[in-house]
Protein backbone atom coordinates (compact mmCIF):
# COMPACT_ATOMS: atom_id res chain seq x y z
CA UNK A 1 0.00 0.00 0.00
CA UNK A 2 1.27 3.48 -0.73
CA UNK A 3 1.00 6.44 1.57
CA UNK A 4 -0.54 9.86 1.41
CA UNK A 5 0.11 12.78 3.67
CA UNK A 6 -2.67 14.45 5.61
CA UNK A 7 -1.66 18.12 5.91
CA UNK A 8 -3.77 18.93 8.96
CA UNK A 9 -6.72 17.98 11.07
CA UNK A 10 -9.45 20.36 12.03
CA UNK A 11 -9.70 21.68 15.58
CA UNK A 12 -12.51 23.70 17.13
CA UNK A 13 -10.08 26.63 17.26
CA UNK A 14 -8.58 26.15 13.82
CA UNK A 15 -6.10 23.79 12.19
CA UNK A 16 -3.57 21.63 13.96
CA UNK A 17 -0.58 21.01 11.72
CA UNK A 18 0.46 17.47 10.96
CA UNK A 19 3.94 17.29 12.44
CA UNK A 20 6.22 14.78 10.77
CA UNK A 21 9.43 15.14 12.79
CA UNK A 22 10.23 16.06 16.38
CA UNK A 23 12.18 19.04 15.09
CA UNK A 24 8.95 20.45 13.63
CA UNK A 25 7.30 20.26 17.05
CA UNK A 26 10.27 22.06 18.62
CA UNK A 27 10.05 24.86 16.03
CA UNK A 28 6.30 25.09 16.59
CA UNK A 29 6.64 25.31 20.39
CA UNK A 30 9.33 27.98 20.14
CA UNK A 31 7.16 30.06 17.83
CA UNK A 32 3.74 29.59 19.44
CA UNK A 33 4.36 29.20 23.18
CA UNK A 34 5.15 32.15 25.49
CA UNK A 35 8.75 31.64 26.68
CA UNK A 36 7.83 32.26 30.32
CA UNK A 37 5.01 29.69 30.34
CA UNK A 38 5.49 26.55 32.44
CA UNK A 39 5.39 23.58 30.06
CA UNK A 40 6.52 20.81 32.41
CA UNK A 41 5.63 20.54 36.08
CA UNK A 42 6.74 17.86 38.49
CA UNK A 43 3.93 17.46 41.02
CA UNK A 44 5.03 18.99 44.34
CA UNK A 45 8.32 19.90 42.70
CA UNK A 46 9.97 22.17 40.19
CA UNK A 47 8.38 23.65 37.06
CA UNK A 48 10.19 24.24 33.76
CA UNK A 49 9.53 27.24 31.52
CA UNK A 50 9.26 26.87 27.76
CA UNK A 51 12.46 28.78 27.03
CA UNK A 52 14.37 26.79 29.66
CA UNK A 53 13.04 23.50 28.33
CA UNK A 54 13.92 24.23 24.69
CA UNK A 55 17.35 25.63 25.57
CA UNK A 56 18.13 22.55 27.63
CA UNK A 57 17.04 20.29 24.76
CA UNK A 58 19.67 22.02 22.61
CA UNK A 59 22.32 21.60 25.29
CA UNK A 60 21.48 17.92 25.71
CA UNK A 61 21.71 17.35 21.95
CA UNK A 62 25.22 18.84 22.03
CA UNK A 63 26.18 16.60 24.96
CA UNK A 64 24.87 13.47 23.25
CA UNK A 65 26.81 14.29 20.10
CA UNK A 66 29.97 14.77 22.14
CA UNK A 67 29.43 11.34 23.67
CA UNK A 68 29.48 9.81 20.20
CA UNK A 69 25.76 9.08 19.79
CA UNK A 70 24.65 8.96 16.15
CA UNK A 71 21.56 7.93 14.19
CA UNK A 72 22.81 4.35 13.98
CA UNK A 73 22.57 3.83 17.75
CA UNK A 74 19.75 2.52 19.90
CA UNK A 75 19.74 4.41 23.19
CA UNK A 76 18.12 2.74 26.18
CA UNK A 77 16.47 4.77 28.92
CA UNK A 78 16.32 2.87 32.19
CA UNK A 79 14.86 5.34 34.66
CA UNK A 80 11.85 5.98 36.86
CA UNK A 81 9.54 8.90 36.05
CA UNK A 82 11.69 12.01 36.15
CA UNK A 83 12.23 15.39 34.52
CA UNK A 84 15.10 14.05 32.44
CA UNK A 85 12.80 11.59 30.68
CA UNK A 86 10.98 14.43 28.90
CA UNK A 87 14.25 16.03 27.83
CA UNK A 88 15.54 12.73 26.44
CA UNK A 89 12.40 11.97 24.43
CA UNK A 90 12.64 15.31 22.65
CA UNK A 91 16.44 15.57 22.35
CA UNK A 92 16.91 12.06 20.97
CA UNK A 93 13.98 12.61 18.62
CA UNK A 94 15.56 15.82 17.39
CA UNK A 95 18.74 13.88 16.63
CA UNK A 96 16.79 11.13 14.87
CA UNK A 97 18.21 8.58 17.32
CA UNK A 98 16.12 5.54 18.24
CA UNK A 99 14.96 5.50 21.85
CA UNK A 100 14.29 2.26 23.74
CA UNK A 101 12.40 3.02 26.98
CA UNK A 102 12.81 0.15 29.46
CA UNK A 103 10.50 -0.90 32.27
CA UNK A 104 12.22 0.38 35.42
CA UNK A 105 11.35 -2.79 37.35
CA UNK A 106 13.11 -5.24 35.03
CA UNK A 107 16.08 -7.14 36.44
CA UNK A 108 18.05 -10.31 35.94
CA UNK A 109 17.52 -12.33 32.78
CA UNK A 110 14.58 -10.21 31.61
CA UNK A 111 16.65 -7.03 31.69
CA UNK A 112 19.62 -8.76 30.08
CA UNK A 113 17.40 -10.00 27.25
CA UNK A 114 15.99 -6.52 26.56
CA UNK A 115 19.40 -4.81 26.50
CA UNK A 116 20.97 -7.42 24.21
CA UNK A 117 18.03 -8.15 21.92
CA UNK A 118 17.40 -4.48 21.22
CA UNK A 119 21.09 -3.71 20.61
CA UNK A 120 21.36 -0.99 23.23
CA UNK A 121 24.85 0.51 23.07
CA UNK A 122 24.23 3.60 25.20
CA UNK A 123 22.22 3.18 28.41
CA UNK A 124 20.96 6.14 30.46
CA UNK A 125 20.24 5.23 34.06
CA UNK A 126 20.71 6.27 37.70
CA UNK A 127 23.28 5.25 40.32
CA UNK A 128 20.71 3.28 42.30
CA UNK A 129 19.38 1.34 39.32
CA UNK A 130 22.90 0.69 38.06
CA UNK A 131 24.04 -0.79 41.36
CA UNK A 132 20.88 -2.79 42.01
CA UNK A 133 19.91 -3.97 38.52
CA UNK A 134 22.70 -3.40 35.97
CA UNK A 135 25.89 -4.31 37.85
CA UNK A 136 24.67 -7.81 38.90
CA UNK A 137 24.17 -8.81 35.25
CA UNK A 138 26.96 -6.71 33.71
CA UNK A 139 28.85 -9.68 32.29
CA UNK A 140 25.79 -10.72 30.25
CA UNK A 141 25.31 -7.28 28.65
CA UNK A 142 27.17 -7.68 25.37
CA UNK A 143 25.94 -4.60 23.49
CA UNK A 144 26.49 -1.78 25.99
CA UNK A 145 29.62 0.33 25.59
CA UNK A 146 28.61 3.45 27.52
CA UNK A 147 26.58 4.28 30.64
CA UNK A 148 25.23 7.81 31.12
CA UNK A 149 24.26 8.57 34.71
CA UNK A 150 21.41 10.80 35.78
CA UNK A 151 22.58 12.34 39.04
CA UNK A 152 25.67 10.92 40.72
CA UNK A 153 28.06 8.98 38.49
CA UNK A 154 29.37 5.54 39.49
CA UNK A 155 33.06 4.92 38.98
CA UNK A 156 33.25 1.55 37.28
CA UNK A 157 35.48 -0.22 34.78
CA UNK A 158 32.77 -2.70 33.76
CA UNK A 159 31.92 -0.72 30.61
CA UNK A 160 34.13 1.21 28.21
CA UNK A 161 32.82 4.68 29.07
CA UNK A 162 30.70 6.45 31.63
CA UNK A 163 29.37 9.99 31.60
CA UNK A 164 27.29 12.37 33.72
CA UNK A 165 24.09 13.65 32.17
CA UNK A 166 24.05 16.88 34.20
CA UNK A 167 27.13 18.04 32.29
CA UNK A 168 24.75 19.18 29.54
CA UNK A 169 24.53 22.46 31.45
CA UNK A 170 28.08 23.23 30.29
CA UNK A 171 27.01 23.24 26.64
CA UNK A 172 25.50 26.11 24.64
CA UNK A 173 21.76 25.99 23.87
CA UNK A 174 22.33 26.65 20.18
CA UNK A 175 22.27 23.38 18.29
CA UNK A 176 23.19 22.73 14.68
CA UNK A 177 21.74 19.61 13.12
CA UNK A 178 24.67 17.41 11.97
CA UNK A 179 22.56 15.25 9.65
CA UNK A 180 19.11 15.06 8.10
CA UNK A 181 16.32 13.70 10.24
CA UNK A 182 13.49 12.28 8.15
CA UNK A 183 9.86 11.48 8.95
CA UNK A 184 10.66 7.84 8.20
CA UNK A 185 13.41 7.69 10.83
CA UNK A 186 12.65 5.38 13.74
CA UNK A 187 11.48 7.35 16.77
CA UNK A 188 11.38 4.46 19.17
CA UNK A 189 11.26 0.76 19.85
CA UNK A 190 8.39 0.26 22.24
CA UNK A 191 8.36 -2.86 24.39
CA UNK A 192 5.04 -4.69 24.42
CA UNK A 193 3.76 -6.63 27.36
CA UNK A 194 4.04 -9.92 25.52
CA UNK A 195 1.98 -13.02 26.25
CA UNK A 196 4.96 -15.36 26.60
CA UNK A 197 7.09 -13.35 29.03
CA UNK A 198 9.63 -11.96 26.55
CA UNK A 199 8.66 -8.52 25.21
CA UNK A 200 8.52 -7.71 21.53
CA UNK A 201 9.77 -4.38 20.23
CA UNK A 202 7.33 -2.28 18.21
CA UNK A 203 9.27 -0.23 15.66
CA UNK A 204 7.60 3.17 15.19
CA UNK A 205 8.62 6.05 12.94
CA UNK A 206 8.45 9.73 13.81
CA UNK A 207 5.72 10.51 11.28
CA UNK A 208 3.51 7.64 12.47
CA UNK A 209 3.51 8.75 16.11
CA UNK A 210 3.36 12.48 15.35
CA UNK A 211 0.32 11.98 13.11
CA UNK A 212 -1.39 10.45 16.13
CA UNK A 213 -0.44 13.48 18.21
CA UNK A 214 -2.12 15.81 15.71
CA UNK A 215 -5.21 13.62 15.82
CA UNK A 216 -5.32 13.62 19.64
CA UNK A 217 -5.00 17.39 19.78
CA UNK A 218 -8.07 17.58 17.55
CA UNK A 219 -9.99 14.82 19.30
CA UNK A 220 -9.47 16.28 22.79
CA UNK A 221 -10.00 19.86 21.53
CA UNK A 222 -6.86 20.79 23.37
CA UNK A 223 -6.23 24.45 24.15
CA UNK A 224 -3.14 26.18 25.56
CA UNK A 225 -5.13 26.64 28.78
CA UNK A 226 -5.46 22.88 29.29
CA UNK A 227 -3.36 21.07 31.90
CA UNK A 228 -2.56 17.38 31.34
CA UNK A 229 -2.18 15.32 34.53
CA UNK A 230 -0.01 12.30 33.72
CA UNK A 231 0.19 9.57 36.36
CA UNK A 232 1.28 6.60 34.20
CA UNK A 233 4.84 5.31 33.66
CA UNK A 234 6.98 7.36 31.29
CA UNK A 235 8.59 4.27 29.80
CA UNK A 236 5.51 3.50 27.73
CA UNK A 237 4.26 5.06 24.50
CA UNK A 238 1.42 7.20 25.95
CA UNK A 239 3.90 9.52 27.64
CA UNK A 240 5.25 10.57 24.26
CA UNK A 241 2.02 10.47 22.25
CA UNK A 242 -0.35 11.83 24.91
CA UNK A 243 2.19 13.56 27.14
CA UNK A 244 5.21 15.73 26.48
CA UNK A 245 5.02 15.90 22.67
CA UNK A 246 1.27 16.57 22.81
CA UNK A 247 1.83 19.42 25.28
CA UNK A 248 4.38 20.97 22.92
CA UNK A 249 2.08 20.54 19.93
CA UNK A 250 -0.80 22.43 21.57
CA UNK A 251 1.10 24.72 23.90
CA UNK A 252 -0.33 23.44 27.17
CA UNK A 253 1.14 22.36 30.51
CA UNK A 254 2.03 18.79 31.48
CA UNK A 255 2.01 17.79 35.16
CA UNK A 256 3.66 14.47 35.98
CA UNK A 257 4.16 12.37 39.11
CA UNK A 258 7.02 10.14 40.19
CA UNK A 259 4.46 7.38 40.74
CA UNK A 260 0.69 7.25 41.04
CA UNK A 261 -0.61 8.09 44.52
CA UNK A 262 -4.31 7.75 45.31
CA UNK A 263 -3.95 10.00 48.35
CA UNK A 264 -2.35 12.77 46.27
CA UNK A 265 -4.42 12.43 43.10
CA UNK A 266 -7.15 14.98 43.79
CA UNK A 267 -4.81 17.26 45.70
CA UNK A 268 -2.68 17.58 42.56
CA UNK A 269 -5.74 18.12 40.36
CA UNK A 270 -6.76 21.05 42.57
CA UNK A 271 -3.26 22.47 43.00
CA UNK A 272 -2.52 22.58 39.26
CA UNK A 273 -6.09 22.98 37.94
CA UNK A 274 -5.73 19.85 35.81
CA UNK A 275 -8.26 19.43 32.99
CA UNK A 276 -7.24 16.16 31.28
CA UNK A 277 -6.14 12.88 32.82
CA UNK A 278 -5.46 9.28 31.75
CA UNK A 279 -5.83 6.18 33.91
CA UNK A 280 -5.73 2.42 33.69
CA UNK A 281 -8.49 0.20 35.00
CA UNK A 282 -6.41 -0.46 38.12
CA UNK A 283 -6.08 3.24 38.93
CA UNK A 284 -9.76 3.85 38.29
CA UNK A 285 -10.70 0.99 40.63
CA UNK A 286 -8.47 2.37 43.39
CA UNK A 287 -9.91 5.88 43.07
CA UNK A 288 -13.47 4.62 43.14
CA UNK A 289 -12.78 2.73 46.37
CA UNK A 290 -11.49 5.90 48.09
CA UNK A 291 -13.77 8.05 50.19
CA UNK A 292 -14.76 11.42 48.72
CA UNK A 293 -12.55 14.02 50.42
CA UNK A 294 -12.39 17.80 50.24
CA UNK A 295 -9.84 17.85 47.41
CA UNK A 296 -12.00 15.57 45.27
CA UNK A 297 -15.09 17.68 45.94
CA UNK A 298 -13.23 20.70 44.58
CA UNK A 299 -11.14 18.97 41.91
CA UNK A 300 -13.87 17.00 40.19
CA UNK A 301 -15.11 20.24 38.69
CA UNK A 302 -11.77 20.85 36.94
CA UNK A 303 -11.35 17.57 35.01
CA UNK A 304 -13.22 18.06 31.73
CA UNK A 305 -11.85 14.94 30.02
CA UNK A 306 -10.88 11.56 31.45
CA UNK A 307 -9.40 8.89 29.18
CA UNK A 308 -9.72 5.56 31.04
CA UNK A 309 -8.19 2.25 29.92
CA UNK A 310 -10.72 0.68 30.55
CA UNK A 311 -13.81 2.04 32.35
CA UNK A 312 -15.27 -0.94 34.22
CA UNK A 313 -18.00 0.85 36.19
CA UNK A 314 -19.22 3.68 33.93
CA UNK A 315 -22.42 4.39 35.85
CA UNK A 316 -20.54 4.68 39.15
CA UNK A 317 -17.80 6.86 37.65
CA UNK A 318 -20.21 9.21 35.86
CA UNK A 319 -22.36 9.59 38.95
CA UNK A 320 -19.32 10.45 41.06
CA UNK A 321 -17.75 12.80 38.51
CA UNK A 322 -20.75 14.21 36.59
CA UNK A 323 -18.93 17.19 35.03
CA UNK A 324 -16.31 14.99 33.37
CA UNK A 325 -16.55 13.36 29.96
CA UNK A 326 -15.12 9.84 29.74
CA UNK A 327 -13.63 9.08 26.34
CA UNK A 328 -13.29 5.38 25.62
CA UNK A 329 -11.32 3.97 22.74
CA UNK A 330 -9.22 1.07 21.52
CA UNK A 331 -5.55 0.92 20.58
CA UNK A 332 -2.29 -0.92 21.11
CA UNK A 333 1.42 -0.20 21.09
CA UNK A 334 1.38 -1.61 17.56
CA UNK A 335 -1.48 0.65 16.42
CA UNK A 336 -2.49 3.46 18.74
CA UNK A 337 -5.96 4.99 18.44
CA UNK A 338 -7.72 2.52 16.18
CA UNK A 339 -11.20 3.37 17.48
CA UNK A 340 -12.66 6.01 19.75
CA UNK A 341 -15.77 7.98 20.54
CA UNK A 342 -16.00 11.73 20.01
CA UNK A 343 -16.37 14.36 22.72
CA UNK A 344 -19.84 15.12 21.38
CA UNK A 345 -21.01 11.51 21.76
CA UNK A 346 -18.89 9.88 24.51
CA UNK A 347 -20.71 6.58 24.92
CA UNK A 348 -19.45 4.05 27.44
CA UNK A 349 -20.87 0.74 26.17
CA UNK A 350 -18.35 0.32 23.33
CA UNK A 351 -14.91 1.45 22.20
CA UNK A 352 -16.42 3.61 19.45
CA UNK A 353 -16.14 3.71 15.67
CA UNK A 354 -12.90 3.41 13.73
CA UNK A 355 -10.85 6.61 13.77
CA UNK A 356 -10.85 8.64 10.52
CA UNK A 357 -7.46 7.27 9.46
CA UNK A 358 -8.31 3.65 10.27
CA UNK A 359 -9.99 0.77 8.44
CA UNK A 360 -11.26 -1.86 10.84
CA UNK A 361 -12.80 -5.29 10.38
CA UNK A 362 -13.53 -8.45 12.35
CA UNK A 363 -12.15 -11.71 11.00
CA UNK A 364 -12.47 -15.38 11.85
CA UNK A 365 -9.17 -16.14 13.67
CA UNK A 366 -8.97 -19.57 12.02
CA UNK A 367 -9.84 -18.78 8.39
CA UNK A 368 -9.18 -15.03 8.19
CA UNK A 369 -12.59 -14.51 6.60
CA UNK A 370 -14.33 -11.22 7.44
CA UNK A 371 -17.31 -11.68 9.74
CA UNK A 372 -20.66 -9.84 9.66
CA UNK A 373 -21.86 -7.48 12.40
CA UNK A 374 -22.50 -9.06 15.79
CA UNK A 375 -20.02 -11.92 15.36
CA UNK A 376 -17.01 -12.12 17.66
CA UNK A 377 -13.67 -12.56 15.92
CA UNK A 378 -10.19 -11.08 15.70
CA UNK A 379 -9.90 -7.29 15.47
CA UNK A 380 -7.92 -6.37 12.33
CA UNK A 381 -6.87 -2.81 11.42
CA UNK A 382 -4.87 -0.79 8.91
CA UNK A 383 -4.20 2.88 8.20
CA UNK A 384 -5.86 4.44 5.19
CA UNK A 385 -2.98 6.94 5.14
CA UNK A 386 -0.63 4.13 4.15
CA UNK A 387 1.95 1.79 5.64
CA UNK A 388 4.09 4.68 6.87
CA UNK A 389 1.44 5.48 9.47
CA UNK A 390 1.56 2.07 11.14
CA UNK A 391 4.23 0.23 13.06
CA UNK A 392 7.03 -1.03 10.83
CA UNK A 393 7.20 -4.42 12.51
CA UNK A 394 8.75 -6.11 15.53
CA UNK A 395 12.47 -5.49 16.02
CA UNK A 396 14.58 -8.46 14.91
CA UNK A 397 11.47 -10.66 14.80
CA UNK A 398 10.71 -11.20 11.11
CA UNK A 399 8.52 -14.28 11.59
CA UNK A 400 6.36 -12.61 14.22
CA UNK A 401 6.10 -9.51 12.03
CA UNK A 402 5.03 -11.61 9.08
CA UNK A 403 2.40 -13.30 11.22
CA UNK A 404 0.69 -10.08 12.36
CA UNK A 405 1.24 -7.81 9.34
CA UNK A 406 -0.45 -9.19 6.24
CA UNK A 407 -1.31 -7.24 3.10
CA UNK A 408 -1.15 -3.97 5.01
CA UNK A 409 -3.45 -5.21 7.79
CA UNK A 410 -2.43 -5.65 11.42
CA UNK A 411 -3.93 -8.71 13.11
CA UNK A 412 -4.21 -7.60 16.72
CA UNK A 413 -4.76 -10.87 18.58
CA UNK A 414 -7.72 -9.24 20.31
CA UNK A 415 -11.29 -10.51 20.15
CA UNK A 416 -14.21 -8.17 19.51
CA UNK A 417 -17.18 -7.46 17.30
CA UNK A 418 -18.79 -4.61 15.40
CA UNK A 419 -22.43 -3.80 16.06
CA UNK A 420 -24.95 -2.55 13.46
CA UNK A 421 -23.68 1.02 13.97
CA UNK A 422 -20.11 -0.14 13.27
CA UNK A 423 -19.08 0.53 16.86
CA UNK A 424 -16.28 -1.70 18.13
CA UNK A 425 -16.87 -3.83 21.21
CA UNK A 426 -13.69 -5.24 22.72
CA UNK A 427 -14.28 -8.70 24.21
CA UNK A 428 -10.93 -10.10 25.32
CA UNK A 429 -7.48 -11.10 24.27
CA UNK A 430 -7.93 -14.18 22.09
CA UNK A 431 -5.56 -16.11 24.33
CA UNK A 432 -7.34 -14.97 27.50
CA UNK A 433 -10.75 -16.31 26.54
CA UNK A 434 -11.43 -19.53 28.45
CA UNK A 435 -13.43 -22.49 27.13
CA UNK A 436 -15.31 -24.27 29.92
CA UNK A 437 -17.93 -27.00 29.48
CA UNK A 438 -18.21 -26.19 25.79
CA UNK A 439 -18.77 -22.48 26.43
CA UNK A 440 -16.41 -19.58 25.64
CA UNK A 441 -15.95 -17.43 28.74
CA UNK A 442 -14.64 -13.87 28.11
CA UNK A 443 -12.35 -13.02 31.02
CA UNK A 444 -13.08 -9.28 30.83
CA UNK A 445 -16.80 -9.82 31.47
CA UNK A 446 -16.22 -12.09 34.47
CA UNK A 447 -13.57 -9.76 35.93
CA UNK A 448 -15.89 -6.77 35.67
CA UNK A 449 -18.58 -8.59 37.67
CA UNK A 450 -16.12 -9.81 40.29
CA UNK A 451 -14.69 -6.31 40.76
CA UNK A 452 -18.15 -5.02 41.55
CA UNK A 453 -17.93 -6.85 44.90
CA UNK A 454 -17.43 -4.13 47.53
CA UNK A 455 -14.46 -5.90 49.13
CA UNK A 456 -12.53 -6.56 45.91
CA UNK A 457 -10.21 -4.00 44.31
CA UNK A 458 -8.69 -6.05 41.46
CA UNK A 459 -9.48 -9.33 39.75
CA UNK A 460 -8.00 -11.50 37.03
CA UNK A 461 -9.27 -14.84 35.79
CA UNK A 462 -7.35 -17.47 33.85
CA UNK A 463 -7.92 -21.02 32.72
CA UNK A 464 -6.17 -23.83 34.59
CA UNK A 465 -6.25 -27.61 34.43
CA UNK A 466 -8.48 -28.94 37.22
CA UNK A 467 -8.14 -32.17 39.16
CA UNK A 468 -9.92 -34.11 36.39
CA UNK A 469 -7.77 -32.59 33.64
CA UNK A 470 -10.50 -30.29 32.33
CA UNK A 471 -10.17 -26.53 31.90
CA UNK A 472 -11.48 -24.66 34.92
CA UNK A 473 -11.61 -20.99 35.89
CA UNK A 474 -9.21 -19.62 38.48
CA UNK A 475 -10.00 -16.21 39.99
CA UNK A 476 -7.10 -14.15 41.36
CA UNK A 477 -8.28 -11.21 43.47
CA UNK A 478 -6.74 -8.36 45.45
CA UNK A 479 -8.86 -7.04 48.31
CA UNK A 480 -9.38 -3.48 49.41
CA UNK A 481 -7.25 -2.33 52.31
CA UNK A 482 -8.17 -3.88 55.67
CA UNK A 483 -10.79 -6.16 54.11
CA UNK A 484 -11.24 -9.88 54.58
CA UNK A 485 -13.21 -12.16 52.26
CA UNK A 486 -14.42 -15.63 53.11
CA UNK A 487 -14.26 -18.00 50.13
CA UNK A 488 -17.90 -18.99 50.66
CA UNK A 489 -18.94 -15.34 50.35
CA UNK A 490 -16.96 -14.99 47.11
CA UNK A 491 -18.39 -18.10 45.47
CA UNK A 492 -21.95 -17.28 46.53
CA UNK A 493 -21.56 -13.82 45.02
CA UNK A 494 -20.35 -15.33 41.73
CA UNK A 495 -23.19 -17.87 41.62
CA UNK A 496 -25.67 -15.04 42.09
CA UNK A 497 -24.14 -12.75 39.47
CA UNK A 498 -22.72 -15.05 36.78
CA UNK A 499 -23.95 -17.74 34.43
CA UNK A 500 -23.18 -21.17 35.86
CA UNK A 501 -20.34 -21.88 33.40
CA UNK A 502 -18.65 -18.55 34.27
CA UNK A 503 -18.42 -19.21 38.01
CA UNK A 504 -14.77 -19.77 39.03
CA UNK A 505 -13.79 -23.16 40.37
CA UNK A 506 -10.78 -21.79 42.24
CA UNK A 507 -10.05 -18.61 44.21
CA UNK A 508 -6.66 -17.16 45.04
CA UNK A 509 -6.51 -14.07 47.30
CA UNK A 510 -3.27 -12.17 46.68
CA UNK A 511 -1.44 -9.11 47.92
CA UNK A 512 -0.93 -7.94 44.33
CA UNK A 513 -1.21 -9.07 40.70
CA UNK A 514 1.81 -9.28 38.38
CA UNK A 515 1.72 -6.23 36.10
CA UNK A 516 3.26 -4.97 32.86
CA UNK A 517 4.71 -1.52 32.23
CA UNK A 518 1.22 -0.26 31.46
CA UNK A 519 -0.20 -1.84 34.61
CA UNK A 520 -1.92 -4.61 32.69
CA UNK A 521 -2.09 -7.95 34.43
CA UNK A 522 0.47 -10.48 33.18
CA UNK A 523 -1.90 -13.39 32.82
CA UNK A 524 0.69 -15.69 31.35
CA UNK A 525 2.38 -15.69 34.78
CA UNK A 526 -0.90 -16.58 36.45
CA UNK A 527 -1.48 -19.38 33.95
CA UNK A 528 2.03 -20.71 34.57
CA UNK A 529 1.33 -20.81 38.32
CA UNK A 530 -1.62 -23.13 37.79
CA UNK A 531 -3.36 -24.17 41.00
CA UNK A 532 -1.02 -22.71 43.59
CA UNK A 533 -0.93 -23.80 47.25
CA UNK A 534 -3.36 -21.86 49.42
CA UNK A 535 -6.04 -21.51 46.75
CA UNK A 536 -9.66 -22.14 47.70
CA UNK A 537 -11.81 -24.65 45.82
CA UNK A 538 -15.54 -24.24 45.29
CA UNK A 539 -17.03 -27.18 47.18
CA UNK A 540 -20.56 -27.18 45.77
CA UNK A 541 -21.30 -26.94 42.06
CA UNK A 542 -23.09 -23.77 41.05
CA UNK A 543 -26.62 -24.42 39.91
CA UNK A 544 -27.44 -23.55 36.33
CA UNK A 545 -29.37 -20.32 36.10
Amino acid sequence: MGSRKADSVQNSKGKVGLFRTVQEIIVHAKKEMPPEQIILQRADGEGVRVDEFLNNVGRICNLLLDLGITKRHNVGIFLPNCLEYSYLYIALGRLGVTIVPINQFLKGESLSYVVNHFDIEYLITSKEMFLNQIAPIAESLKSISSIIFIGEEVQTDIFKKTATFSHYKRYPPEFRQPWDVLPTDIQGIWLTSGTTGLPKGVVATQEYLLQRISFIAHLYRLLPSDVIYFVLPMYHQPFFVSGIALAMARGCKLVFVDWFSASKYWEHVVKYRCTITYTTGTIMAILLKQGVGSFEKEGRGFIRLWVPWPLDQPEVAMARWPKTKFLLGYGLSEYCHAATHSLDHPETDSQGPATPFTELKICDPETGKELPAGNVGEIVVRSNLGDAYMMQGYYKSPEETKRVLRDGWFYTGDAGYLDNRKLLHFVDRLKDSIRVAGENVPSVEVETIIKSHPKIMEAAIVGVKGELGHDEIMAHVVLNKNEELAPEEFFEFCVEKLAYFMVPKYLCIREELPKTATLRVQKYKLREEGIRPGCFVRKVSAKKK
